[in-house]
């Protein structure tokens, strides 16, 4: 009987260690607001490069219903934004054509954000990196 009992609290005691609870990650998340660090732009015909360095008060909001407020010194633009998975977003243009930007890398205080594609009018490979922290 003893040794049954050994038995039973041996089996208890590994059955109650291994139910420890997983710890859950949140994901990060691109709502709010994010500080510009660069903004670089570029396409192929004819060839024209850009390259943007924020500063103080320039910022991407993306607000929760979809759209972000962007400003970059007295530029500003509001864009309609889709989160379409852990790593990648569609921005719209005001004509509703969809850009997708890759967010590598992501975390609760950065994120750079890629893109490049090509225009058949005119003809010109284009790329995006906008580098955003918060």
């Amino acid at each position: 009987m003893k040794t049954n009992s050994l038995y039973l609290l041996l089996f208890l005691a590994v059955s109650i260690a291994s139910c420890s609870k997983a710890k859950i990650i949140p994901k990060p998340t691109l709502t709010g607001t994010w500080n510009v660090v660069r903004d670089s732009f570029a396409y192929n015909y004819p060839p024209i490069i850009t390259n943007y360095i924020g500063v103080t008060g320039d910022y991407v909001n993306f607000k929760s219903n979809g759209i972000a407020d962007v400003i970059e010194g007295q530029k500003m633009d509001s864009l309609a934004y889709k989160v379409t998975s852990d790593s990648t977003v569609i921005f719209y243009n005001s004509y509703g054509i969809g850009s997708i930007y890759l967010m590598k890398p992501f975390t609760d205080h950065n994120v750079t954000l890629k893109y490049s594609g090509y225009s058949a009018q005119p003809p010109s490979y284009e790329s995006q990196m906008l580098i955003l922290s918060r």
